[in-house]
């Protein structure tokens, strides 16, 4: 049989489905809404030959795998692009696979407030995208790049694998796969700082090199997106002084005020029904009080000035509980789910006391 159409099956069979994993020695398992389960299927020779070809790894992929441990890389399995990883273990070699959605979801399909692009829209300063694996980053980044993407402007995109594919519009996009057309992140993005960019996206900024070169690139009047593994908006910027000695946190936090423009972490949760996933989220964007509130290092006081700000325009500030009970109340997600995705329980509780309705449409669902 062959390896595409036998995935085709498996993706119309299972609508949902996100993930799948071959693993020799342990079968099939897929992942739907968020939950991981095994299929009556063995992890068959000709599937994972189907995936090598799709990722365009060498016939002799095994082989190449024993000398360096994993292979990544992206391309069409069946109908879908898929991120496709393969990587050994005790009882042979496995292989994850990430199936994407067939079209970019417009950004008014994530779940997202429309007033958050009115911070990218403005085409300059560090934006940044935050939130655990999962979690939907990449997806809100390449709806960014498609809403962007009508403008007479240069978009550069740079990836580890490409996972989705820009058709442009009025933009030129230049899109960048590391390891295929570049080295690593930081020299794609000196690279890209030569070519004429008005934006660079960032499929993930792992290292203070990367972190020191978007800052300088958003400071100099490029919008500049990119994500990092944070579950909140102060966490981000914990995380960015995190890539840095202590010794440089004074300039880093100067830095940090006056380049990001915006944060969003989020995270996607079980549906109260039982089906399908829904977007939490959190939103930080930089106020001349926030950016004082970094520079002086007091960043957690943050939080308290996203709830009460200064200047009494909520707009594009948002804690996650906030988001959490606005979900209850509308029935959206259960209690339960709600107590997991928080990070500040306290917080939570004394908002779930003070909605009480909130708890009366999630017991009802």
């Amino acid at each position: 049989m062959d390896a595409h159409a036998w995935f085709q099956g498996l993706f119309e069979e299972h609508k949902r489905l996100t993930d799948v994993h071959l693993h020799e020695g342990e079968g099939v398992r897929i992942r739907v809404d968020g939950r991981l389960t095994r299929i009556d299927a063995k992890a068959e020779s000709f599937l994972f030959d189907g995936i090598a070809q799709a990722a365009g790894w060498p016939a002799r992929w095994r082989e190449q795998l024993q000398g360096h441990y994993r292979l990544t890389g992206s391309g069409w399995v069946g109908q879908f692009r898929c991120r496709l990883h393969a990587y050994r273990h005790k009882d042979g070699v496995g292989v994850a696979l990430r199936r994407f959605p067939a079209v970019i979801p417009p950004f008014g399909d994530l779940g997202l407030p429309s007033s958050v692009l009115s911070i990218v829209e403005a085409m300059h300063g560090l934006f940044l995208v935050a939130g655990a694996t999962n979690s939907g980053k990449s997806t809100t980044l390449a709806a960014l790049v498609e809403h962007l993407a009508v403008r007479p402007i240069h978009i550069v995109t740079i990836e580890d694998p490409v996972e989705y594919v820009h058709a442009g519009n009025e933009a030129l996009i230049t899109t960048k796969q590391i390891e295929r057309d570049t080295e690593g992140f930081a020299q794609a993005l000196r690279d890209a700082l030569r070519e004429d960019p008005d934006v660079i996206m960032l499929g993930e900024i792992r290292d203070a090199e990367t972190m020191r070169i978007a800052l300088s690139a958003a400071e100099t009047g490029h919008l500049v997106m990119g994500t990092l593994h944070a579950n909140s908006a102060v966490g981000v910027v914990d995380r960015v002084l995190d890539f840095f000695s202590l010794g440089d946190h004074d300039v880093v936090r100067a830095l940090v005020a006056s380049t990001i423009c915006g944060i969003v972490a989020q995270q996607l949760l079980p549906n109260a029904a039982g089906r399908g996933l829904v977007l939490a989220y959190e939103i930080m964007e930089m106020r001349p009080s926030i950016g004082a509130l970094i520079r002086s290092g007091r960043v957690m006081e943050l939080r308290a000035a996203i709830t009460n700000p200064s200047d009494g325009n909520r707009r594009n500030l948002e804690l996650l509980n906030a988001t959490l009970v606005r979900l209850l109340r509308e029935g959206r997600i259960t209690e339960e789910v709600a107590r997991v995705a928080a990070y500040d329980q306290e917080d939570l509780e004394v908002r779930l006391s003070k909605n009480g309705s909130a708890r009366q449409n999630t017991r009802a669902a």
